[in-house]
């Protein structure tokens, strides 16, 4: 039960209007007559915040037999008002979870998928916000309930949800929608209550994300463009120049992708400017756009393709001895970030 004791001894102080020592008084005559009305048990009532210093903190039935206390002892008025400061309190809490619940699941990387500057979550994810465990039948019964709604607007694709396969991810409206059905018509009541509160705060915690997102990729494409001008025109792998005699158009390759390694996206160091028909090339040969690479890959298509990429002349030997010693300097300042 020591979990409850989350009020420090000044917050309930100021929460009664009394001073702390008058707080510790209460608790000391509390503990000097063991068999009357007024007790508090540690475990129950209080925890020891630092034992050797009697600092206490309390649980909302240790600080209500203190309030009761002093109400009764000290003719005021204070039980009503504790109320109602015990009831904020908690819903400050409650409001603090539901944030970090958010925050615990948008960080997966997989969580989102972002079309036309929207973000949607996938249905593993908004279960596992919503505290429904592997119940995809309940998410799904109150996501075809919102569907089908005539007290409001019904779920509409690309403003509440999309498909993606047979999954449907949900928006942040979506989510609220769905979490306000949760919030009324499941059985139990701590589960409802926590899906009335996601879904106050689910279009704002979503737009935040979405925000950011926007933001990261404004920094990613200012860094790709600083990348290309840093380049002069070259190939950073071949050393080959782009010119009038010789033109090919050049592309920025992220030598950890972006998708898994999001926080390297905009590193400079992470950023390499190469023909765009050695970037095509490259991925083809790891299996596709869609699959995720690292130096250790780049260095192995190098080592693969070396007798295609440097002719066999001094300056080709240079410009392989330049392009391992480029791998070397992201092994140094990206992989330990990775």
């Amino acid at each position: 039960m020591a979990e409850k004791c989350t009020i420090r001894d000044n917050e309930l102080s100021q929460a009664l209007e009394v001073s702390l020592q008058r707080i510790y008084d209460i608790c000391e005559l509390f503990d000097k007559v063991p068999d009357d009305q007024w007790e508090l048990i540690e475990g129950e009532h209080f925890s020891w915040a630092n034992r050797s210093l009697g600092q206490r903190r309390f649980s909302p039935e240790g600080a209500y037999e203190i309030c009761k206390y002093i109400n009764e002892n000290e003719g005021r008025q204070l039980l009503r008002r504790f109320r109602r400061w015990l009831s904020g309190r908690d819903g400050k809490l409650k409001q603090l979870l539901v944030e970090k619940k958010f925050i615990e699941v948008v960080d997966s990387k997989d969580a989102l998928i972002f079309v036309h500057n929207r973000a949607y979550m996938r249905p593993r994810y908004t279960r596992q916000l919503l505290g429904l465990g592997n119940r995809q039948d309940v998410l799904k019964r109150a996501f075809q309930a919102e569907v089908k709604t005539t007290g409001s607007e019904p779920l509409q694709l690309e403003k509440h949800f999309i498909t993606d396969g047979e999954a449907v991810c949900l928006s942040g409206m979506g989510i609220a929608r769905v979490s306000a059905n949760l919030g009324t018509t499941l059985t139990n009541h701590h589960r409802r209550a926590w899906c009335e509160l996601v879904s106050q705060r689910a279009v704002a915690a979503i737009q935040e994300v979405v925000d950011e997102h926007e933001s990261h990729e404004i920094r990613v494409t200012r860094a790709m463009a600083k990348a290309k001008t840093a380049a002069n025109k070259t190939c950073q792998i071949t050393g080959e120049r782009c010119g009038p005699a010789n033109p090919f158009p050049l592309a920025v390759h992220h030598v950890y992708d972006r998708k898994n390694y999001p926080q390297l996206a905009d590193h400079p160091f992470n950023l390499i400017v190469i023909q765009d028909s050695l970037h095509k090339d490259f991925h083809q040969w790891i299996g596709g756009n869609g699959v995720s690479c690292t130096v250790d890959d780049l260095e192995k298509y190098i080592d693969t393709f070396s007798a295609s990429l440097f002719p066999d002349s001094a300056t080709g030997r240079k410009h392989m001895s330049n392009a391992l010693k480029r791998i070397g300097k992201i092994r140094q300042m990206v992989r330990p970030l990775a």
